[in-house]
C-alpha cells in the first residue's frame, strides 16, 4: 500500500466504523459516501480514489466485514420502504420517471436484503425421460421375449466346400 492509500485508511480509522457506516446509509452508495472525505495539502476536498482503500479497511477485520454486511441489509430494507413510498406518489405525469426509480430501488433491496426482499434462488431442473407409453411397449417386448420358448437344437457345422451354390 502507497503512502497516499496509507494516509486514506487513516482517516477511515480516524473516523471509525460507526461514522463510516452512518455516512453510508445518510450517501445511499459507496461511491456518495467516499466523495470529499480525502483531502490534498490546501485543504480542498478531491474525489474518492478507487474502492481499494475501502474494501480494504473493511476486510481488515471478519468483525467489522460482518458489521458491513448489516449495514448493507439496512441499505437494501431501507429501498425496499423507498420503493413503497415511491409507488405511493406515482401520477400520470411522474409514472416513467417513477418506474425506473422504482425498479431501481427494488434491485438495491434484492442484493443488499436477499433474505428478505430477494426471490428464491435461481435453480434449473432437467430431467430427459422417455415416455410412460415407451417404456410400457418396451417392458411388453420383453415379456413376450421370455414368453418364447427356446428350441434345444444340435448345432451343425457345414465345412464351405460342402455348400451348394444356386
Amino acid at each position: 500500500m502507497g503512502k497516499l492509500d496509507k494516509k486514506r485508511m487513516k482517516i477511515l480509522e480516524e473516523l471509525g466504523e460507526e461514522a463510516l457506516f452512518e455516512r453510508y446509509l445518510e450517501a445511499g452508495s459507496v461511491g456518495r459516501m467516499l466523495e470529499g472525505l480525502w483531502e490534498n495539502e490546501a485543504g480542498a476536498q478531491q474525489s474518492a480514489p478507487g474502492l481499494f482503500v475501502f474494501y480494504k479497511y473493511l476486510h481488515a477485520s471478519d468483525e467489522r466485514w460482518s458489521k458491513w454486511k448489516a449495514v448493507q441489509r439496512m441499505r437494501g430494507a431501507r429501498a425496499a420502504d423507498e420503493v413503497m413510498r415511491a409507488a405511493d406518489d406515482v401520477t400520470t405525469e411522474n409514472a416513467s420517471a417513477r418506474r425506473v426509480e422504482i425498479q431501481t430501488k427494488q434491485w438495491i433491496a434484492e442484493r443488499l436484503a436477499k433474505e428478505d426482499f430477494g426471490g428464491p434462488a435461481a435453480t434449473v431442473n432437467v430431467a430427459v425421460g422417455v415416455g410412460g407409453e415407451w417404456l410400457d411397449a418396451l417392458r411388453q417386448l420383453a415379456a413376450e421375449r421370455k414368453a418364447i420358448p427356446v428350441a434345444e437344437a444340435e448345432i451343425v457345422t457345414i465345412p464351405p466346400a460342402e455348400v451348394a451354390e444356386d
